[in-house]
């Protein structure tokens, strides 16, 4: 609520199309991070560690190619992708503004962590999330400035 305020009246004051293009690459740059996310998901199908430990037979056999079973879509963690990927477009958008800066990053910290201590993700998949939703937001968006999208 405090960045569209943000937005709306730096709009009013600015005039600018500038900060609106951001803001859409950083859109399509949560679209295609959740699209290779889920991706991932299926492929991987990595058990989820709550799973994991409450059933020594599993133990064997953590990854399960192919599987969309909720208990089987541990990797790579969809909350740490979409929370990083929409943080970089936000970073980009309002660089000179300390406040979101620090504002995005207490989240981008905080979500990762609580799926943790949920229980549903491993250090890994996070970590791997993480980097995913940074990567592709990143790269999507300056490909979308070099071409002058």
């Amino acid at each position: 609520l405090f960045i569209l305020f943000y937005l709306y009246f730096d709009f009013k004051k600015n005039k600018t199309n500038e900060k609106i293009k951001l803001m859409t690459y950083g859109i399509f740059g949560q679209i295609l991070t959740f699209g290779i996310t889920q991706t991932l998901k299926y492929v991987f199908a990595r058990t989820r560690p709550y799973k994991y430990f409450e059933n020594l037979d599993l133990q064997k056999d953590m990854f399960l190619f192919f599987n969309y079973n909720n208990d089987y879509v541990s990797f790579p963690s969809g909350h740490s992708s979409a929370i990083w990927a929409l943080i970089i477009s936000l970073i980009i958008t309002f660089n000179k503004n300390i406040y979101i800066k620090i504002i995005c990053l207490f989240f981008g910290i905080i979500v990762p962590i609580s799926r943790l201590i949920l229980n549903v993700h491993y250090l890994s998949d996070i970590i791997y999330g993480s980097f995913l939703g940074i990567c592709i937001t990143k790269i999507l968006i300056k490909y979308l400035k070099q071409t002058r999208c």
